[in-house]
């Protein structure tokens, strides 16, 4: 959200923000831990920057390059706002048995 607002304030300055969500990225993280938990699938690192600056050229503020249906981040950020419009009640929820 912090980098959705920015990146609206930033409107039409030329300045551009990103929140990049990579997943997980083949680094020497894991390795120091003992390696990597089997299966878990990674993402070399140049793909992700390459991800990453494709996202900024189409204008995305939110990138995950290993999500392949983009609109679940349209999904995401819409149920993120049907939360925050719910927040404003003024009084508790039933569920919490007023």
């Amino acid at each position: 959200m912090f980098t959705r607002i920015l990146a609206q304030e930033l409107a039409g300055t030329g300045v551009k923000v990103q929140a990049l969500c990579p997943g997980f990225v083949r680094t020497e993280f894991h390795d120091r831990l003992g390696g990597r938990p089997p299966g878990l699938p990674v993402i070399e690192p140049a793909d992700i920057v390459r991800a990453s600056l494709a996202g900024l050229g189409l204008g995305e503020v939110i990138c995950a390059p290993g999500l392949a249906d983009a609109s679940a981040i349209a999904r995401f950020v819409e149920a993120e706002a049907d939360v925050l419009r719910g927040v404003r009640g003024a009084a508790v929820a039933e569920r919490y048995g007023r």
